[in-house]
């Protein structure tokens, strides 16, 4: 029987159904809302197939021996687009979306995670044109669906085609673990990641929304920038103008993600980021910007850029002229930015919280768990609100 059945540091990334040569894993959302190999053994001829590409199990097949050693960016830099607009539609400093405009316009694909219609769930899809790139662009705190999409990489990588694939560091992993070949042609995208929250804790929190609302979600942003980058909000848009907005400190879904309550198990010891996913570039929030480089700082957002890689480095280059940037020590990049090397630590509560939001209304269950926002939160977010209303931020 295939060691992939219970395996608990799985990731969900889906190399083993991809690479299953009888079709018969499939990827099942389970009870808490993630995404596990389900294996049809009548089906099954234990060609050990799924478990040389897992990750978790065989560690890097293109190079075993340095997948515990993590290797170090090249480089590491804060950068932002110049263009404001750009910005405006991400969720820090613009930096994915010149670089998917770069791919886009040689003609290549670009893979990445899109809602699906209703915005229940997230999934990954590939996109051939600049018309379409925006549905990637975001954030989106829940885990996309990966089905498909490695066996679509592969072939636009074998065609010849430039390709930009973006993920989580355990995505990354899981393609070129499924890969099992370096390809010139292809440049990955990782962001920093805090880890992925339940889907089905996303769709309570939506179904919850709805009904006081009484509509259907026309637009979803976890990164709204009104009150600006660093006091983001999630803002719902529904039918009939109806507008959901709450600060990311007053919002009880990003809240219960903040605390750890919700995320995947293998989120709380992630080897994709502990050791290395392999990943050209990495992107995030360069938080501490205002105190390790206070010219980029202006609360529009500002990313914190890994180069990791020639392939990378290159890549960076090339968008040059459409950014502002500056040189960042690791040291002090990582200082702020905690999530970029270590995984979180994992609540008390977690399996506690689990049980519960299967029996409990999501109100119920937000009003057990959701902790309150402190006083100095409150007083950040006033004055916030109040300099913004005297334009002086």
């Amino acid at each position: 029987m295939s060691r992939l059945a219970g395996l608990e540091q799985c990731t969900g990334c889906s190399a083993c159904s991809s690479t299953c040569p009888k079709e018969c894993i499939s990827m099942i959302m389970n009870r808490e809302g993630f995404y596990y190999p389900v294996i049809d053994h009548s089906q099954c001829t234990e060609c050990g197939m799924c478990e040389k590409v897992c990750p978790v199990l065989s560690g890097d097949p293109m190079d075993p021996a340095d997948h515990t050693k993590k290797a170090f960016p090249i480089e590491v830099w804060g950068a932002k687009a110049l263009d404001d607009t750009v910005r405006e539609s991400c969720s820090s400093g613009g930096i994915f979306l010149l670089l998917a405009n770069l791919v886009l316009r040689s003609d290549g694909y670009v893979f990445g995670a899109a809602y699906a219609e209703d915005f229940r769930s997230v999934n990954h899809v590939m996109i051939h044109s600049a018309e379409e790139v925006q549905k990637l662009c975001g954030s989106k705190y829940m885990q996309s669906n990966t089905a498909g999409i490695f066996q679509a990489v592969r072939e636009k990588l074998d065609t010849g085609d430039q390709v930009l694939f973006s993920g989580t560091p355990c995505q990354i992993e899981g393609l070129r673990a499924y890969l099992q070949r370096e390809y010139d042609n292809l440049l990955t995208v990782e962001i920093i990641c805090h880890g992925v929250p339940s889907v089905t804790l996303w769709q309570k929190y939506l179904d919850f929304l709805k009904e006081k609302r009484e509509g259907t979600p026309v637009r979803v942003n976890f990164r709204d920038k009104c009150h600006g980058w660093k006091m983001y909000g999630l803002k719902i848009e529904f039918g009939g103008q109806k507008v959901y907005y709450r600060t990311h400190i007053r919002d009880s879904f990003m809240q219960l993600f903040l605390q750890n309550l919700s995320l995947r198990p293998s989120c709380y010891r992630c080897l994709a980021k502990e050791n290395g996913s392999g990943a050209d570039l990495t992107l995030g929030d360069f938080w501490g910007v205002r105190r390790i480089r206070p010219a980029l700082n202006d609360d529009r957002g500002v990313s914190l850029v890994f180069v990791n890689s020639a392939r990378g480095s290159k890549a960076f280059r090339d968008i040059q002229s459409k950014i502002i940037c500056a040189p960042v020590a690791y040291e002090k990049a990582v200082a702020w930015n905690l999530a970029a090397g270590k995984s979180v630590r994992e609540a008390s509560l977690r399996n506690a919280f689990f049980a519960d939001m299967e029996k409990l209304s999501f109100s119920a269950l937000a009003g057990k768990y959701v902790e309150r926002a402190s006083l100095k939160d409150y007083v950040r977010l006033l004055l916030i609100l109040l300099l913004r209303k005297a334009g002086l931020r």
